[in-house]
């Protein structure tokens, strides 16, 4: 499941000779996080000549330009030319929504870009990380599909039943008839790094499958803080 990662596709967020209609899987880095340093996503896109970085931070849904000499860096993905238009006046729309509850949680939900409703076939309330905020809308952009497998996670894969539970009951004092049974279905702890990893599979081969991550994560992770160290 290994493949070749190209280090050049890498590419600083900052970086201003781009052409136009980019759009891609973006992380920015903390380095005073030591042991966790590539710690937050966003989504990349390129649009009349600036860089801009669409994130979720707990506070607030932002949609910022990317300033110079930031630790932000992209890998583009496919998408239509003509896509990109439409895809920046929604990213410039989804910022006026609500702030979702945080929460190390997805369900395959996305938004509808037209009204900027959430939907979710499952009927769970608007829950969700940083990682999380990007599925959601990446399967916007990708028009109906997911970008990850993303049953292949689960609460297991980093997350204490403890901090669960804790994350449970935040939830459940914005959405008083939150089930816990129902709840933990789709609790998933997705990385950062593992969300931009995904990023370097095949779009003809989406959703892409957490096999794929665990194969690549470490040599992408290496790759980006091997380019924070050439700057």
């Amino acid at each position: 499941m290994k493949t070749n990662i190209n280090p050049q596709l890498i590419i600083r967020g900052d970086y201003e000779s781009l052409p136009d209609n980019i759009i891609g899987v973006a992380v920015t880095l903390n380095l005073d996080e030591v042991q966790n340093p590539i710690n937050h996503s966003g989504i990349f896109i390129r649009y009349n000549n600036s860089n801009y970085l669409l994130h979720f931070n707990r506070e607030a849904i932002e949609l910022v330009e990317i300033p110079e000499d930031s630790l932000v860096f992209f890998k583009q993905i496919s998408v239509p030319t003509g896509f990109i238009l439409s895809t920046y006046h929604f990213f410039t729309q989804i910022i006026k929504r609500k702030v979702p509850e945080y929460g190390y949680f997805y369900s395959g939900s996305f938004y509808d870009e037209t009204t900027l409703d959430f939907i979710d076939g499952h009927g769970m309330p608007e829950i969700m990380s940083c990682v999380g905020f990007c599925l959601n809308v990446m399967k916007t952009v990708l028009r109906g599909k997911d970008f990850i497998k993303y049953t292949d996670w689960n609460y297991h894969d980093g997350l204490t039943e403890d901090k669960v539970l804790r994350y449970f009951m935040k939830a459940k004092k914005s959405y008083p008839d939150l089930d816990m049974d129902e709840y933990i279905k789709y609790v998933r702890r997705i990385l950062p790094i593992e969300y931009f990893t995904a990023g370097f599979e095949v779009e003809a081969k989406i959703p892409v499958r957490k096999t794929f991550t665990d194969a690549n994560i470490r040599i992408v992770d290496k790759m980006i803080m091997d380019r924070v160290a050439s700057a």
